[in-house]
């Protein structure tokens, strides 16, 4: 239990999970996008 948030923690930390995250809304809203305009 004490290492799932020690892992989140390590990721908040990097940086790296926001990067992720940022960068899968991007993609996901720019494939929407290009789904609606077919």
């Amino acid at each position: 239990m004490r290492e799932l948030p020690a892992f989140l923690r390590q990721l908040l930390h990097n940086g790296w999970f926001w990067v992720a995250v940022a960068a899968g809304a991007i993609a996901g809203s720019l494939g929407w996008l290009l789904y609606m305009r077919l």
